[in-house]
């Protein structure tokens, strides 16, 4: 029986862990089980997935979702080009001829903390998917921004906004100086007016 990509990084798996019930190379097998049971107790393996799995359709946990194809497996990884969720069985099986073959996953825990970069050719520009929120965007968020970047932006953001304030002030001042003027003309010709009258009667 084969052996699936690693459930961590997509790559060539080593070994099955038959309590994860899931394929790993040999650096994530390790780190995984590191990070995952602190415990210490040993997870056990084999060089290859045992033909015969147990019933895999058991209650999903919170957060996770069942394979789109075989709907009885957790989902393992996420096709950033689909945005389907798949364990890693079905999505080798689907992915492995034609162009889909070409399209790249990241594992479904990683999809569903936030934003995913999809890359594009450059003609075209990276598109960016968040997993959370479902939000899909061309503009860059925050989380691949530099430290530098965001405080451009920000320095931007301030310098555009005391800019608008200004020309709405510099507007407000030449109404302002327009009514004074007519004001003044006004008061100038009543005053001429005036002037006239007051010579004729001399």
């Amino acid at each position: 029986s084969w052996l699936g990509p690693c459930f961590v990084c997509g790559l060539t798996s080593d070994q099955f862990c038959t309590d994860c019930k899931e394929p790993f190379c040999l650096k994530d097998f390790n780190a995984y089980h590191i990070i995952k049971f602190a415990d210490g107790i040993p997870h056990k393996w084999l060089t290859k997935e045992p033909a015969e799995l147990p019933d895999m359709a058991q209650e999903l946990k919170s957060g996770e979702e069942y394979c789109i194809e075989c709907e009885k497996r957790a989902a393992t990884r996420m096709c950033i080009e689909c945005w389907d969720a798949y364990c890693n069985k079905c999505f080798s099986l689907v992915h492995h001829i034609g162009y889909l073959k070409f399209h790249k996953s990241v594992a479904f825990t990683r999809a569903k903390l936030g934003w995913i970069r999809i890359r594009r050719p450059k003609d075209e520009g990276d598109r960016f998917r968040n997993g959370k929120t479902g939000e899909e965007t061309d503009v860059r968020p925050d989380e691949f921004k530099s430290d530098l970047e965001k405080v451009l932006e920000i320095n931007l953001h301030t310098h555009t906004t005391a800019l608008k304030a200004n020309e709405e002030l510099i507007k407000t001042l030449q109404i302002e100086h327009k009514k004074v003027k007519a004001e003044r003309d006004q008061l100038f010709l009543a005053q001429a007016k005036d002037n006239d009258i007051l010579t004729t009667k001399i």
